[in-house]
């Protein structure tokens, strides 16, 4: 396969697959514009089976005449039989064989009509009972359709509301460390102050001549030497 193939063949690939989403997306408009075509097929069957229906009514009314006629011309055959008018009787017999022919096609026509008119009325009943289930399915898919966009949104709102939550858990857990962070700087900076108070005192004290240190154990005896003498 050429580059140029493959290439045509991925643009088909993605043109299908852009068609495929696009109509996944608009299932339910696309249902909705499907039952919509149908029902105005079906406006059109029914007036198309009225039409067939008038029809079929002209057919009988042009059997009934064309049988009345029959008739008629029977009895004047048989008057002009009666008469011994042989020759108007066969003028009048050849018209009634006309009458008959025509009489045959009307049946065949009105026979063909009666099977139109029923099988349309069949497909119209069976089309509208289809219909009507799909209104019906179409219907529930709405409704939970909008159900669903209730519970996501729900569902979204809880996991908003859950994400602030814990954001709103972590901003207090900041302010508390940085609380504690500044306590504890503050008892860093008294101790170093604590420190440096007691530094400068004894160095006051070394500059005086004093001295705060521990007595030895020499100073200890003369001490005592010189309270036993006193004594």
């Amino acid at each position: 396969m050429s580059l140029l193939q493959k290439i045509s063949s991925a643009l088909r690939g993605k043109t299908r697959e852009l068609g495929e989403a696009i109509v996944d997306a608009n299932q339910l408009l696309i249902l909705e514009q499907e039952i919509f075509d149908a029902k105005q097929s079906l406006e059109q069957a029914k007036h198309d089976l009225s039409d067939l229906m008038a029809k079929e009514i002209q057919a009988q009314r042009k059997i009934k005449s064309i049988e009345a006629d029959i008739s008629e011309h029977e009895q004047l055959v048989q008057q002009s039989i009666d008469k011994s008018n042989e020759t108007l009787a066969l003028e009048i017999a050849e018209y009634i064989r006309q009458k008959e022919v025509e009489l045959a096609q009307q049946q065949v026509l009105l026979k063909d009509l009666v099977t139109y008119v029923a099988q349309l009325k069949q497909t119209i009943q069976e089309s509208s009972d289809i219909v009507n289930q799909m209104e019906q399915k179409c219907v529930k898919f709405k409704a939970t359709a909008k159900l669903q966009d209730a519970n996501a949104s729900i569902t979204n709102q809880q996991l908003k509301s859950s994400h602030q939550l814990s954001q709103a858990q972590k901003s207090i857990e900041r302010l508390e460390q940085k609380q504690t962070d500044t306590f504890d700087r503050m008892e860093a900076m008294k101790s170093l102050q604590s420190d440096h108070k007691l530094t400068s005192l004894k160095e006051k004290i070394a500059q005086a001549g004093l001295s705060t240190s521990e007595p030895s154990a020499q100073e200890i005896l003369e001490r005592l030497k010189a309270k036993n003498k006193a004594s």
